[in-house]
């Protein structure tokens, strides 16, 4: 998975978050992810059968640590927020309590993924360009565009 769904888990959280004030909360400022919108992937590669039984690695154009992603998302808010670290245990409960529909194993394997990336060059493929013809579009793209569910 390379830490994608955990970067979509975690951007929304902090829409939820900033919506109601300037602080978001996650674990590894450090931890980096290339993540892409699903919804692109899935629309455009619906049509064809051709990815069939195949393993994708669907990353975005870019590789971003969870700072950079703040940065990016304060930009986009003109006003900056500040991020609180707080422990994987910790976020790991919140996940849980907040959607009971998550699986614990699941919830702990995402964790796991960000603990790994920190401090790690994140990879970025080439497998959306090949699936969409195209480059999927960047964090700062999405952010914008999205900005309105960040205000409070």
């Amino acid at each position: 998975m390379g830490g994608h769904g955990v970067a979509r888990c975690r951007v929304v959280g902090w829409a939820a978050q900033s919506a109601v004030g300037d602080v978001v909360r996650g674990p590894h400022t450090g931890a980096g992810t290339s993540h892409t919108r699903e919804a692109e992937v899935t629309v455009l590669a619906l049509p064809g059968d051709d990815l069939v039984g195949r393993a994708l690695s669907m990353t975005g154009p870019e590789g971003l640590t969870v700072a950079e992603q703040v940065e990016i998302l304060g930009r986009a808010l003109e006003r900056p927020p500040r991020f609180e670290e707080i422990g994987p245990e910790a976020v790991q409960q919140a996940m849980l309590s907040r959607h009971a529909w998550r699986e614990e194993a699941a919830v702990g394997s995402l964790m796991t993924c960000l603990d790994r990336s920190v401090g790690r060059p994140t990879p970025v493929t080439d497998e959306a360009p090949r699936v969409l013809g195209r480059t999927a579009r960047p964090f700062t793209q999405r952010t914008a565009e999205h900005a309105g569910a960040f205000r409070h």
